[in-house]
């Protein structure tokens, strides 16, 4: 993932921030200090998703896919499931990179860039 450094991914809940730390990602949580989602949180979420051009949306399976579906309907992005309490870490670590450099590229038109 080193040449999407710098760049932001898009989750439910922000349980992946160790991870995005390790790689230089950013992550975007749609759910912020433990709260049930607004419809102005999900509204300004949409409208930053549509600036960072995202194409993959990470959801956990602990949370309702209400919102999930929202993004995906909204967006046209395609929801990832995403499980920060599965057992084998380092499987988990390897999809969750898989599926952000296919998200990444789909959102740069197929090309690879250095970054934001």
């Amino acid at each position: 993932l080193e040449p999407y450094r710098g760049r932001c991914f898009y989750v439910y809940h922000p349980a992946f921030g160790y991870f995005a730390k390790m790689l230089g990602l950013r992550q975007e949580a749609v759910e912020l200090g433990g709260r049930e989602v607004t419809p102005a949180r999900l509204a300004e979420v949409i409208r930053k998703a549509r600036e960072d051009k995202v194409r993959v949306f990470f959801a956990q399976p602990q949370f309702s896919p209400v919102s999930s579906r929202a993004l995906e309907r909204e967006l046209g992005v395609r929801v990832v499931p995403a499980d920060p309490l599965r057992e084998n870490l380092i499987a988990n670590f390897d999809y969750l990179a898989e599926c952000l450099k296919n998200g990444f590229a789909a959102s740069d038109g197929g090309q690879r860039d250095s970054g934001d």
